[in-house]
């Protein structure tokens, strides 16, 4: 097993960045979309619209996504890439708490604490959703 100093890199990259590029593919060819994104229990989570072509290509079957720093450096390139799928994350405790998570970690304010209500009605009506990504990491 890894030791956690191995590991450092991968956090630093995972916490500092706020967005990472999907990639799925259909019967019109690869397809990529950036999503801002919260990692959460060994899971990425995002909201995205059910009508955007990285979800209708991409929810239930395999997909990839890259995370990656920009510097003006050639030799600094920094990333991360990985492969999984997305899923609807189906309402809960777990999907309270990690919508709850990505609302602090964008600075988004909600009266109350019901976020996944909030993220529905208020500020994504009807046609966002909170999707995750399982990753092989």
């Amino acid at each position: 097993m890894p030791s956690s100093r191995s590991k450092e890199p991968f956090w630093n990259l995972v916490d500092s960045v706020r967005t990472m590029t999907l990639a799925t593919a259909g019967e019109t060819g690869p397809w990529s979309a950036p999503v801002y994104y919260l990692y959460r229990d060994k899971q990425f989570y995002f909201f995205s619209s059910p009508s955007s072509r990285h979800i209708q290509e991409g929810e239930g079957r395999a997909c990839a996504a890259s995370i990656f720093r920009v510097h003006d450096r050639v030799d600094r390139l920094e990333g991360l890439q990985m492969s999984g799928s997305i899923q609807v994350q189906k309402p809960g405790v777990r999907a309270a708490a990690a919508a709850g998570a990505y609302a602090r970690r964008f600075g988004i304010t909600v009266a109350g604490s019901d976020f996944l209500a909030f993220f529905s009605t208020h500020s994504m009506p009807d046609y966002m959703r909170f999707l995750r990504i399982r990753c092989i990491i």
